[in-house]
């Protein structure tokens, strides 16, 4: 057993076979449909043609940050054990949540002093942000230290990068990223947008 455990968050959009074939340490994200509350499990309660039936009849799904005492409940039995942690984190640009991970770190680094624990910022979600997940956990698996593991990530986070588009620009006006002028000459135009996650996240 390595040292220190590896953790990273469902924004990833790892399936969750990866969690289970690779037992890895997954924190996962809140979201809310129409005023109820879930949680990403990455496809395993097949949620998702109800999810985007829902978005195709008009919900809008909005995600909510992870309260720094629910970083706590992942975190603390690690410390507890003896054990240090790595945690591979979501893009600190798309979400103010890496705070209360920070804010967690060190609240529990005070009661565990002799305890390591190290944030990357990954500057990324989704598939690009599950290819460092995936070789970086591959790094663990190895017996690689934590600083190492880290190190990796961070020389290697900026040459994973997403382009992406989409088939109805109701979605963007929907979520405000939009005008409703621009999306209805976009819709008349059959004009897609590339969309892009830039390298500063």
């Amino acid at each position: 057993m390595n040292s220190y455990a590896f953790f990273t968050d469902s924004d990833s959009d790892l399936p969750f076979r990866f969690v289970d074939e690779l037992e890895l340490n997954m924190v996962y994200m809140p979201y809310m449909v129409d005023g109820k509350e879930y949680f990403d499990d990455l496809g395993r309660n097949g949620r998702e043609k109800e999810f985007f039936d829902a978005m195709r009849k008009g919900a809008a799904p909005v995600t909510s940050l992870l309260p720094t005492a629910a970083y706590e409940e992942y975190f603390e039995p690690v410390f507890a054990a003896g054990r240090d942690i790595l945690f591979v984190a979501f893009s600190s640009q798309l979400s103010g949540t890496i705070n209360n991970v920070y804010a967690a770190r060190d609240e529990l680094l005070a009661k565990y002093p002799e305890r390591k624990f190290i944030v990357v910022d990954t500057l990324s979600i989704s598939g690009p942000m599950a290819q460092l997940v995936l070789k970086a956990h591959e790094m663990y698996r190895a017996g690689k230290s934590m600083e190492e593991v880290a190190q990796w990530v961070e020389d290697n986070k900026l040459r994973a990068q997403a382009w992406f588009t989409v088939d109805d620009l109701k979605y963007l006006k929907r979520g405000g990223r939009l005008s409703a002028t621009s999306a209805a000459l976009g819709t008349m135009l059959d004009l897609k947008p590339i969309i892009v996650i830039s390298k500063d996240g």
